[in-house]
């Protein structure tokens, strides 16, 4: 047997040596699927002989792409370095990077983030004098990304309609005159390449004859009709994928993107992959059980060797949130009396808003915790000034020169600046419009712009003529920009992450595929944009609690997960009554990643009572879910559905303008009902009582 099969089990082999066509891998969820990939990718170079220049592999991280390039690297020669492993977004970079100007575009285009996107709205807002309280910014983004996402438009019933149509013509207007791309414009614009220009799709077609996707399930369709059209001439295709664990429905990804693939490549072989190497059995039974009440899915059934005990389940009631929080909490220090470390622990929520009794209780009792999320790399104001420097040694970027003016700060105020605007719009020059400037600034702010503008053109001259690290270092210390992170700012952590832009260029000098100190700035641009979260997704080397959204933990694993607020309307999110069939699997595939993410020990957590915003303290009832996964929760909502409708019943009996008559208030009339009580106005000057309706507390006089 090849050494590339060991250690794999039956399953996973049969994935990695089928070479008949496309395949189709239903991977439960730690059943080793990036492996399986990994190996498969190795196989195809060891054993078919497979130029590794003829293999993409697309992932959803750059962790992912990390990951997999270590592992290749332990199994083969230098030979992995030359499969292109790669994200989906960075692919369709590298391609529009060689021909987006088929599609009327510059190959050197802008990728806009968030941030951008919200600056080029408020742009058009404050031009087209759009009120921001009928139309906030984020809103306004919110909107636009969705349309593009989805590919429709908005209903004409929307009280916006005209405002969000002519916002969103006026935007994609405005990318085209920076000559830039968000990051659905990557999809979308690569896939209008490969429809309109034949002879490039038939290069890719040609260039990457073995495809292989990790995380199917999370593909939109775009990005599902990109790799379909590169794989149609050699349907040599490998997608992996778990239909149960699609939950980023709400950003375009379509689980359905499976069954289409069954339609699409009708001659495909599925392979399931059931044995998980992560949690006890006794975490699977419960994981099955719940996600197999979903219907539309690929029936599949994980089971471990490890088979764990009845006890590493436990389900707990709690009062309300504070007692859920300090449960939680006291649940942390007990398992690390026992031996576990805080980072092998997890307390996860559906709604980021639940985090905050938890943070409370961690700090109360000296806890050290993170949360995922915050500032991406990208987000981070030193990253973006630095990147708008450098940015400017390849051309005259107005957005770019906009940031940076004034950091450090060179005594030129807004009105000025909007002046020498006026000069650029004249004259797309920034060494002209500064020259030019001389005739309305102070001789020192003059000078200060000459000497940025002097500093620039020297280092755009030296660009290819010094070393890109040397070219680095002398020109942000040229500009003061250093000294201005240095003296201003007093957080070496920001100098720190200018200097890991510097770490990404080495990088990607030791890659070999850039050929120019010009090209690796591109590529340094379009890593910066692509790059995830440096808080996110990536497990701490400090021993911290973890505090997260479920959502963000999708991929990780830890020794012991406490799931919270398993309630209606939390998880699942939304009342379970309006909710279509697709929503109500889709929260079931969520609260099933939830469980999953467990290795040793799972502790779910609901309560009687929480604090509902606006609401008060209103009474909970245990999830939907909770009634599927434990049948003492289904007889217990049994029994509180009675006490339910009794209540209903009894409230029902009474009527407003009803004479009644209390033991303590005596008689009086009911004025209004309101849910389960009335507002009650006794006689004998002793006001209007609220009194819940029951005949237990009040008599009907007839």
């Amino acid at each position: 047997m090849s050494k590339i099969l060991a250690n794999l089990n039956p399953r996973q082999q049969e994935a990695v040596i089928y070479n008949e066509g496309p395949i189709l891998v239903f991977a439960g969820a730690g059943t080793g699927k990036t492996r399986t990939l990994t190996h498969r990718i190795a196989y195809l170079i060891e054993e078919e002989g497979i130029s590794p220049e003829h293999i993409l592999a697309i992932t959803f991280t750059n962790k992912a792409t990390r990951e997999m390039k270590e592992r290749l690297e332990q199994m083969l020669d230098d030979s992995y370095k030359k499969v292109t492993i790669s994200t989906f977004h960075a692919f369709c970079v590298q391609v529009l990077r060689r021909y987006a100007q088929l599609l009327d575009y510059q190959n050197n285009f802008r990728i806009f983030d968030d941030n951008d996107q919200l600056r080029i709205i408020r742009e058009i807002l404050k031009e087209k004098n759009i009120n921001k309280i009928i139309l906030p910014p984020a809103l306004a983004k919110k909107h636009i990304n969705y349309y593009k996402t989805f590919h429709t438009k908005p209903s004409m019933e929307d009280i916006n309609y005209d405002l969000i149509v002519d916002l969103m013509k006026t935007y994609n207007e405005r990318l085209k005159f920076y000559n830039a791309f968000d990051f659905q414009d990557l999809l979308d614009k690569t896939l209008e390449l490969f429809k309109k220009y034949p002879h490039v799709l038939e290069q890719y077609q040609e260039r990457y004859q073995y495809i292989l996707v990790d995380e199917f399930q999370d593909t939109d369709i775009i990005q599902y009709n990109i790799i379909k059209l590169m794989a149609e001439k050699y349907r040599n295709i490998f997608v992996v994928g778990d239909d149960d664990q699609s939950i980023y429905g709400f950003r375009g990804t379509n689980y359905e993107n499976m069954s289409l693939f069954q339609i699409d490549f009708p001659e495909f072989k599925k392979i399931h992959l059931e044995q998980n190497y992560r949690s006890s059995q006794a975490i699977l039974d419960i994981s099955n059980k719940l996600i197999s009440v979903n219907q539309n899915r690929e029936e599949k059934k994980l089971f471990s060797e490890r088979e764990g005990h009845k006890s590493d389940v436990v389900l707990k009631q709690l009062d309300d949130e504070k007692d859920e929080a300090s449960y939680a909490i006291s649940l942390v220090q007990r398992l690390k009396r026992e031996g576990y470390n805080y980072s092998d622990i997890a307390i996860l929520y559906r709604n980021s808003s639940l985090s905050r009794n938890f943070e409370t209780e961690a700090i109360g009792n000296n806890i050290p915790y993170k949360i995922y999320g915050g500032y991406s790399f990208t987000e981070r104001a030193e990253i973006k000034d630095a990147v708008a420097y450098l940015r400017l040694l390849l051309e005259d970027d107005q957005l770019s020169f906009e940031r940076i003016y004034n950091r450090p700060l060179r005594g030129v105020g807004k009105v000025t600046y909007d002046k020498i605007v006026d000069f650029l719009n004249e004259d797309p020059s920034i060494a002209n419009a500064i020259d030019k400037s001389k005739e309305i600034l102070r001789i020192d702010i003059f000078e200060n712009l000459l000497q940025l503008k002097d500093t620039i053109l020297k280092y755009r001259d030296l660009l290819e003529k010094e070393d890109i690290q040397v070219l680095f270092n002398n020109y942000l210390t040229e500009v003061g920009y250093f000294n201005y992170l240095a003296e201003k700012l007093e957080d070496e952590d920001k100098i720190q992450n200018v200097l890991e832009l510097k770490s990404i260029l080495v990088e990607l000098e030791q890659d070999n595929i850039f050929n120019s100190n010009k090209e690796r700035l591109v590529g340094l641009f379009d890593y910066v944009v692509l790059a995830e979260s440096k808080n996110k997704k990536e497990k701490s080397e400090k021993d911290e609690l973890l505090l997260s959204t479920i959502h963000s933990v999708k991929g990780l694993e830890f020794k012991v997960v406490i799931l919270t607020a398993i309630e209606n309307g939390i998880l699942p999110y939304g009342y379970v009554s309006s909710l279509t069939r697709e929503e109500l699997e889709e929260e079931r595939r969520v609260a099933y990643v939830a469980l999953t993410r467990a290795k040793d020990r799972l502790y779910l957590t609901h309560t009687q009572r929480r604090l509902s915003m606006g609401r008060g303290r209103i009474n909970i009832i245990p999830s939907l879910f909770l009634q599927e996964m434990f049948d003492d929760v289904k007889e217990a909502n049994i029994i509180n559905r009675k006490k339910r409708n009794q209540i209903r019943e009894d409230r029902d009996k009474f009527n407003v303008g009803d004479k009644v008559s209390h033991n303590t208030f005596g008689q009086g009339i009911i004025v209004s009902i309101n849910a389960n009580y009335g507002q009650i106005a006794f006689s004998g000057g002793k006001g209007i009582k609220k009194i819940f309706l029951s005949p237990k507390f009040l008599t009907i006089i007839r």
